[in-house]
């Protein structure tokens, strides 16, 4: 049955406050809510909630002239509803804008579409989302040239990290390589890709059921590059995704095993349940040998940025001036992130007696983020622009926000994927 539902902005209604009233067939909803950018996106998922709620078909909304493309973000992020694996949930079917401007309205459902579709790739277990699926999922993406490397290529490569992190796993390691628009002054994104972690021997004590996304990285880059195809972005990008499995298996590696990373630097593995920033290392090396203008890399690295920025923000480390640049796009779309400090005592901490470096600070109590980040500031090379988005708290959250409504929810929330895509637009 068809139901009607007609959703506007009332501004004598004390803010985040609404009245409903109609029938099955008709319904209509006034809000009161600040009418600021992230006032706007908070309403539209607002209103898509109360929609799914009241269970209507057809939705028609009045909300704002201003503010269009914040409004649609969260009209979109708000429809978000995780059902592949259970009777079908949602009833929406179309959604009408009374108001807006039209392109803006469509920028900011392509945003939150693209977001919509790595929390796809995030929620997804990893019985299902393992290796073979994340390299299907990137060959599915129009407009995108995809190469395999598989075991093979990066045993020949030498790329020890990632093939190390993967040993203790029955399902193979890759590295997926993506490619859009020109080589010159391309943007390179490099995703981490552990499709779950159990910690390794240094097994997980807790939440090992939402280890499935780790691989949060990984959907970031995958959407952004989507995006940027359907965008037709003039900016060339190269998507790099070391894809592991990081188990106990017989063959898994040890604490104090040594391995040579691809750059020829060696790492001793003090935690093996520091594994990100161990295949990061490989990838970070070989896209810096296509000479990128800059790189952007995505990891869920670290609870610690979790205790830091909660879930409100990802870590940005890197070069001052594109952190700065990627956090003024973060606030644009409401996916934010804050810059923290790589001071060189936490680089020290990483230190190693026996090898190049250690995978694990001396202390693990003390910055956990930052020496993850130091960690991988070894990697890149003098004078190369990069920025590390500790997306840890921003891909997925266990539980709802405390402050509703919002356009977050529970689970995947693809952290970095509108940040990263309006920094890019930026740059046109």
């Amino acid at each position: 049955m068809k139901r009607e539902l007609h959703i506007e902005r009332d501004e004598t209604l004390t803010d985040w406050t609404y009245e409903h009233a109609g029938d099955q067939k008709k319904q209509h909803i006034a809000l009161g809510f600040p009418d600021t950018p992230d006032g706007c996106r908070r309403a539209g998922a607002w209103a898509m909630q109360l929609a799914q709620k009241y269970k209507a078909t057809h939705v028609t909304l009045t909300l704002t002239k201003h503010h269009s493309r914040a409004l649609a973000e969260g009209v979109q992020l708000g429809s978000y509803i995780f059902d592949i694996y259970k009777e079908h949930e949602r009833t929406v079917d179309e959604i009408h804008f009374t108001q807006g401007e039209e392109k803006e309205l469509d920028l900011g459902m392509l945003f939150g579409e693209a977001t919509n579709y790595a929390r796809d790739l995030i929620n997804t277990p990893a019985n299902d989302m393992n290796s073979k699926a994340l390299i299907a999922a990137a060959k599915n993406i129009p407009g995108v040239k995809v190469t395999v490397r598989d075991k093979a290529w990066l045993k020949k490569r030498g790329m020890g990290g990632i093939l190390a992190v993967n040993q203790g796993s029955a399902n193979k390691p890759a590295l997926i390589e993506l490619s859009y628009g020109p080589k010159k002054d391309h943007v390179a994104l490099v995703g981490k890709g552990v499709t779950y972690d159990s910690g390794g021997i240094n097994i997980k004590l807790e939440a090992l059921e939402y280890m499935k996304a780790d691989m949060g990285g990984a959907a970031a880059v995958l959407a952004v590059m989507r995006a940027a195809a359907q965008l037709k972005l003039k900016t060339g990008l190269r998507g790099y995704i070391p894809v592991v499995e990081n188990m106990l298996g017989a063959s898994a590696q040890r604490t104090g095993d040594i391995i040579t990373s691809y750059a020829g630097k060696t790492v001793e593995i003090m935690n093996t349940d520091a594994e990100g920033r161990v295949i990061l290392a490989d990838a970070l090396t070989y896209a810096q040998e296509f000479k990128p203008k800059e790189i952007i890399d995505f990891a869920t690295l670290t609870g610690a940025c979790i205790v830091a920025l909660g879930h409100e923000a990802a870590g940005a480390y890197g070069d001052n001036e594109l952190c700065l640049d990627l956090m003024d796009a973060g606030e644009k779309t409401g996916d934010l992130c804050w810059q923290l400090p790589l001071l060189e005592e936490f680089d020290r901490h990483m230190d190693s007696p026996i090898a190049d470096v250690s995978n694990a600070g001396k202390n693990k109590l003390i910055g956990g983020s930052i020496q993850a980040a130091a960690f991988l500031q070894r990697f890149i090379n003098p004078g190369q622009r990069w920025a590390h988005l500790d997306i840890a708290g921003t891909a997925f959250r266990k539980t709802k926000p405390l402050v509703q409504p919002h356009y977050q929810s529970q689970g995947a929330n693809g952290g970095g994927v509108r940040c990263v895509l309006e920094y890019l637009r930026s740059q046109e």
